[in-house]
């Protein structure tokens, strides 16, 4: 099930909404970490992200210039979790579009005037059990495909305190003999003009039998299999 939803704008982190469910006392340091993520985020971050966080995992996604980042159990299916939060930003913003950028009070649309707090906890309600009729054909429509969503541990994330950028500017930041064969690949296809690490990759990658590296020859790009490395 979904545990803390916290919706905030992505230039600043600034939190505009929350649940306010205190029946879960002791989630006070996930939901830190929650306003430590969005303050990482920039207007290059990822769309969509899962963040593993040892028997959780946060979710988030990015709809004009706002995040909304859910904290789930590890069990609970990605599939909910996204839908549960497209639900919330359709109706997020279909409120309060015009006002996310003049905003400056936090939590400004959980106040006595806004009470978006009430609809995250409604909509909570209706994605809890996985197993009615309705959660069952949420997860078995094509609607919301969470096979393509990058994924992150929270201590790489948070320790690295770098910002969450898309792909392209994480692995270009990133020192060669730390990518693997699959991020070679992204990166090629990212960026075809720049040459791929072939011979640290090589040495480093030892996590994947279908991992396949991408070099970079003067007759073009060509594919070898490197699952003999593994």
């Amino acid at each position: 099930m979904t545990l803390h939803t916290l919706i905030a704008r992505v230039d600043d982190g600034f939190p505009l909404a929350a649940s306010t469910d205190n029946a879960r006392a002791n989630l006070e340091d996930q939901k830190q970490q929650a306003k430590r993520i969005v303050k990482l985020m920039t207007s290059s971050s990822p769309s969509e992200m899962s963040i593993s966080s040892g028997r959780h995992y946060f979710m988030y996604i990015i709809k004009q210039g706002v995040c909304f980042l859910t904290l789930c159990e590890n069990q609970y299916p990605k599939k909910l979790a996204v839908g549960f939060l497209n639900e919330i930003a359709t109706e997020f913003l279909n409120l309060y579009s015009s006002q996310i950028d003049t905003v400056n009070r936090p939590y400004q649309f959980i106040s006595s005037v806004n009470h978006f707090d009430k609809f995250i906890e409604q909509t909570k309600k209706l994605y809890t059990d996985t197993r009615t009729q309705q959660n069952l054909q949420r997860l078995q429509d094509g609607l919301h495909d969470v096979q393509g969503i990058m994924s992150r541990n929270i201590t790489e994330v948070l320790e690295r305190g770098t910002k969450l950028e898309g792909e392209s500017s994480s692995y270009l930041l990133a020192p060669p003999p730390l990518l693997c064969f699959r991020v070679a690949e992204s990166f090629l296809a990212l960026a075809p003009d720049v040459c791929v690490p072939y011979d640290a990759v090589a040495q480093t990658c030892r996590r994947s039998r279908s991992c396949l590296a991408l070099r970079r020859t003067s007759s073009g790009s060509r594919r070898q299999n490197l699952s003999s490395w593994h």
